[in-house]
């Protein structure tokens, strides 16, 4: 039985502030989404057992990872309803992170149904990984001067209307990371997923995150119609990372 081993040469995404001219401050590194097709380079390899192949060795620039997909529970139990669960992982999109330090780590897109996909945050090195969202769609990644990295991701309600929710983790630990508002500082203003549309967001110098949303009078009961016939007015919400 032969064992195939993969040499993705994937198209990537990079995560750096030097190739933006609007982003001058560390705070503020920007990744702007694009999603390429990925060209895989197949070598095979005899073996003399019948197992199906658990490890693929995967190139994300000009690093070259070993990948052990029994370590990704999401993501084998995924590929295990493939009959071939290595062509499978072929078709997916990653997009790495390559700034030095976390050069070995990047969000795998799959799982996708009209547009809308699955999106894991992994660590090649130490071999973890983490669900960051589900049937939604990859739209904004900001990553700070301190490692953290926040994620924008959009739905489409009921009424058609695209909403966001921020997702984010720390870089160093692979830990989903939580947000907080200050109750205080915005009376009467939660924060929920997908409940607004999210027309913005950044890291700011001290580490919290500043997000745009809808402007309205009752964040319990406004509409998003009304909102937009009004020009879309936003506000800016910091929200503090627990």
């Amino acid at each position: 039985m032969k064992h195939v081993l993969f040499f993705m040469v994937l198209g990537m995404v990079l995560v750096s502030a030097s190739c933006s001219p609007d982003q001058g401050q560390a705070t503020e590194e920007k990744m702007d989404v694009k999603q390429e097709e990925v060209s895989p380079k197949v070598e095979e390899e005899k073996r003399d057992d019948d197992e199906a192949p658990e490890k693929y060795r995967i190139q994300l620039g000009e690093e070259t990872f070993t990948f052990d997909l029994k370590k990704h529970p999401i993501l084998n139990n995924f590929l295990s309803a493939s009959s071939n669960p290595g062509a499978k992982l072929a078709t997916m999109t990653f997009i790495p992170i390559t700034m030095n330090e976390h050069s070995d780590k990047a969000l795998i897109e799959f799982a996708c149904h009209e547009g809308r996909c699955s999106y894991l945050l992994i660590d090649f090195s130490e071999e973890v990984s983490i669900l960051m969202a589900d049937l939604a769609k990859l739209e904004q990644v900001q990553v700070s001067h301190d490692s953290l990295i926040a994620m924008k991701f959009s739905r489409n309600n009921q009424q058609g209307v695209t909403t966001n929710h921020v997702e984010a983790a720390d870089l160093k630990t692979l830990s989903e990371k939580n947000f907080s508002i200050d109750s205080d500082a915005y009376p009467g203003v939660s924060y929920e997923a997908y409940l607004f549309p999210i027309e913005n967001m950044k890291w700011t110098e001290s580490g919290e995150l500043a997000i745009h949303i809808p402007k309205v009078e009752n964040y319990a009961s406004y509409n998003l119609e009304n909102w937009k016939s009004k020009g879309s007015p936003t506000t800016e919400l910091i929200m503090t990372i627990n």
